[in-house]
């Protein structure tokens, strides 16, 4: 809980991670958890507020959901509390109640970094947020595209860009915007490469913010100088049991 904030007339601030949440980075050291969920006490209004807060790739938080009552039960929620919330700052200040500190391991790769408690084997990936906003194309949008694009050429689809189309619901000169970018990035082979997608895929190093955007990732167990989504290295078939904040242990000797 944090503490009041007079400028806020906010009495407390209880934010909660939600389950299988990341970590997003929010600048140069510092990250916020992906999803939470946070309760806001404000004296004037005489209200508490309930929001879910969701944190994507490169910072940018939303709103998802909001719930208002008031703080004395026997009270009723006027048009004019609501107007006097002010959101923006509420959401601001949320934010900050959940900022830590991030430790950047560059020796990872240029978007990696741990948070403080976190094992050795563990970093996170997420871009750090730009400057400013402009028309480029979200680096997750990216993607998700070359993702489909390499399934579909693995299930043998011989339309891959229009596969894209209608998974990603756009274009297909959209489509074909989002893979070249993806070329380029270097998340599909160039056209005419001798590598097949599915090869290039098993040769990348370490994943690139747009290949993990905000999640973990593990060393390879095959490979230990290159990395894998944590997911991946959970779902393998063999490997020894590890320990991660948040994974519950069985405990074989309650069997016993």
């Amino acid at each position: 809980m944090s503490e009041k904030r007079d400028d806020l007339n906010v009495l407390a601030i209880w934010p909660v991670p939600l389950k299988d949440f990341t970590w997003v980075k929010t600048g140069p050291d510092t990250a916020v958890p992906s999803r939470f969920d946070v309760r806001i006490d404000l004296a004037d209004p005489d209200l508490t507020i309930a929001m879910t807060i969701t944190v994507g790739s490169g910072g940018r938080a939303l709103v998802r959901e909001f719930a208002v009552s008031p703080r004395d039960f026997s009270a009723t929620v006027t048009t004019r509390m609501l107007r006097k919330i002010p959101l923006e700052r509420l959401l601001r200040a949320s934010l900050e109640n959940v900022t830590r500190k991030a430790i950047a391991r560059p020796d990872i790769h240029p978007d990696a970094f741990q948070m403080p408690g976190d094992p050795e084997s563990q970093a996170w990936v997420s871009p750090q947020p730009g400057a400013g906003r402009g028309r480029e194309v979200p680096k997750d949008r990216i993607a998700r595209a070359a993702e489909v694009y390499k399934q579909a050429l693995a299930s043998g689809n011989r339309a891959p860009a229009e596969a894209v189309a209608e998974a990603m619901h756009y274009s297909r000169a959209t489509a074909a915007r989002d893979i070249r970018a993806a070329r380029e990035r270097g998340l599909l082979p160039p056209v005419g490469g001798p590598q097949s997608a599915s090869q290039a895929e098993a040769k990348l190093d370490a994943p690139s913010s747009d290949d993990v955007p905000a999640n973990p990732v593990w060393r390879r167990l095959d490979a230990p100088e290159k990395w894998m989504p944590m997911q991946d290295f959970l779902n393998r078939p063999t490997g020894p049991d590890i320990v991660h904040p948040g994974i519950p242990v069985k405990d074989d000797s309650a069997d016993q």
